[in-house]
């Protein structure tokens, strides 16, 4: 699912077109995304981002990286941690 945040805004919005982020967009998110969508993030952002196979193979020594301008780092986070059986998963956050 892609998901998009606009300056000033208060709640993650969908694209009302596929494949089109508005460029008031100030923060992207991403959670299981499609092909299409990792493809559509990864043009707005203007760099190639990591599917969760490659954030689950880096090393920790190679989590943090740069492309181009871009500095990418992914981190393996909590979810659901009020939960009897939490769940950890890598998240990769792109600044660009």
């Amino acid at each position: 699912m892609l998901r998009y945040l606009d300056a000033g805004g208060r709640a993650l919005m969908r694209p009302d077109e596929p494949g089109a982020i508005p460029d008031s967009a100030v923060w992207v998110d991403l959670l299981d995304p499609d092909s299409e969508e990792l493809a559509t993030a990864a043009e707005f952002v203007g760099v190639g981002l990591p599917t969760r196979a490659d954030m689950e193979e880096i090393e920790a020594s190679s989590r943090t990286y740069r492309e181009g301008e871009a500095r990418i780092m992914t981190a393996t986070l909590v979810s659901a941690a009020g939960r009897e059986m939490p769940q950890d998963g890598p998240v990769s956050f792109v600044l660009n």
